[in-house]
C-alpha cells in the first residue's frame, strides 16, 4: 500500500498526527510505503493520499485532482474547525473561509480520522465513516528520555507548554500564580514555547509575575525536553466548545516525564477516567490547586499518570486500527473502480 502524505510544513499537528505514527507503521509494516510532499506530484500514483485539516491554496485544486483521478483521501482533524473568536487565526480563518473548506474536505473523504468521540461525533453529521485515533508519544524519540533534572528539597517547579493560541487559557492561572509565588520563595513557574520576536507572547509575557522564567519555543523535534525542567504540569483550559474538541496530548507529555498534572476540569481532560495522575480543577480553585502542590509531596501522581498513559495511549495498538482503517479504504476504493 503506497500513501502520500500531503503536509505544507511539519509543525505540531504533523508531527503527532502524521509523522510520527506514519513513520512507525512503515517501519512496523514491509507492506506499507509512505511517502510525503507538499503538493500533489505530477504522477499521483499512490493507493491513498492523507492530509491534516486545510491545505491552504491548495485545498480544491488538490480534492479535485484526487477525484480525478480516482485516487481517495483520508482527512485527519485534531481540532474543531470553528475557531473563537479571541482565537489568533480566527480571522484568517473568516477572510479564507476555512471553516467551510475544511467541511468539505470531511464530506468528501473517503474516511476521517479523528482524536476524540467528541470530535467524531460533531464530523459524522457530514461523514459516517470516522475512526477515533487518539494521540500518542512516540516513545523512542530522543525528546522523552532526557534525563529529568534532579528535584531540589523543599523546591516546587511548576511548567506550561504550550504555544501563542493559549493566551486566553494562561488568564485562569495568572492570578492564582502570583499568589503563589509571592508567597512562596521556594516555589518556580517555567513558562515554556515562548518568542521574544512575537507580539502575542511579549504580551502575555508582560501580564506574568517578574519570577516568572521564560524558555524560547523548541522545534517539534526537540521540545519534549523542556519537560525535564519542572515538577509539575499546569494545563489551563477556558470551557468552549473548540477546547471541548481537543485531545489529551499534552497529559500524554506530562507522562513521559512522570509528571502530575493540574488541569482544568473541562474535556478532553476530565474524559480521563481512572487517570489519578490529574488533578481536575474548576476556575476559582487553582490558587488551592497550586498551594496543595506545595505543600505536599505528590510526586507519585506522576508515576499514575505515566502508567495510565503508556496503557491506554500505546501508539502499536492505535496504529493497528490505523492500519486497518486504512486498508479498508483502500479496498474500497479498489473496489469502486471495478
Amino acid at each position: 500500500m503506497k500513501i502520500l502524505v500531503l503536509a505544507k510544513s511539519w509543525g505540531g499537528v504533523e508531527y503527532h498526527r502524521l509523522y510520527n505514527p506514519l513513520k512507525r507503521m512503515q517501519l512496523d509494516n514491509t507492506e506499507i510505503e509512505i511517502f510525503t510532499c507538499e503538493s500533489l506530484p505530477d504522477n499521483i500514483e499512490y493507493d491513498m493520499v492523507v492530509f491534516n485539516r486545510y491545505l491552504f491554496q491548495d485545498h480544491y485544486p488538490i480534492m479535485n485532482a484526487l477525484k480525478q483521478n480516482g485516487i481517495p483521501y483520508i482527512l485527519d482533524l485534531d481540532d474543531y474547525w470553528r475557531l473563537p473568536k479571541f482565537h489568533t487565526a480566527s480571522k484568517y480563518f473568516r477572510d479564507n473561509d476555512v471553516s467551510n473548506a475544511i467541511k468539505d474536505a470531511i464530506t468528501y473523504a473517503a474516511g476521517v480520522t479523528v482524536t476524540t468521540e467528541r470530535l467524531a461525533n460533531e464530523v459524522r453529521r457530514m461523514n459516517h465513516n470516522v475512526s477515533i485515533l487518539p494521540n500518542t508519544i512516540e516513545w523512542t524519540d530522543d525528546q522523552w528520555a532526557v534525563k529529568k533534572e534532579t528535584r531540589v528539597k523543599d523546591k516546587v517547579r511548576f511548567g506550561y507548554v504550550g504555544g501563542r493560541t493559549h493566551e486566553n487559557d494562561l488568564q485562569l492561572i495568572h492570578e492564582p500564580m502570583k499568589y503563589i509565588l509571592d508567597k512562596y520563595p521556594n516555589v518556580e513557574f517555567h513558562l515554556c514555547g515562548y518568542s521574544r520576536e512575537d507580539s502575542i507572547w511579549r504580551r502575555i509575557a508582560r501580564q506574568c509575575h517578574d519570577r516568572v522564567i521564560l524558555h524560547e519555543g523548541m522545534p517539534v523535534s526537540d521540545y519534549g525536553k523542556l519537560y525535564s525542567l519542572f515538577d509539575v504540569k499546569i494545563v489551563p483550559l477556558e470551557d468552549n466548545k473548540f477546547n471541548n474538541m481537543k485531545s489529551e496530548l499534552k497529559v500524554l507529555e506530562a507522562a513521559e516525564y512522570k509528571l502530575p498534572v493540574i488541569a482544568s476540569n473541562v474535556s478532553p481532560y476530565k474524559d480521563m477516567e481512572g487517570n489519578n495522575g490529574i488533578m481536575l480543577v474548576a476556575p476559582h480553585e487553582w490558587r488551592a490547586a497550586l498551594e496543595s502542590f506545595v505543600l505536599s509531596d505528590k510526586s507519585m501522581m506522576g508515576e499514575h499518570n505515566y502508567h495510565y498513559c503508556r496503557t491506554n495511549y500505546s501508539i502499536e495498538k492505535v496504529n493497528e486500527k490505523r492500519l486497518q482503517f486504512y486498508q479498508r479504504i483502500c479496498k474500497s476504493a479498489t473496489s469502486d473502480r471495478g
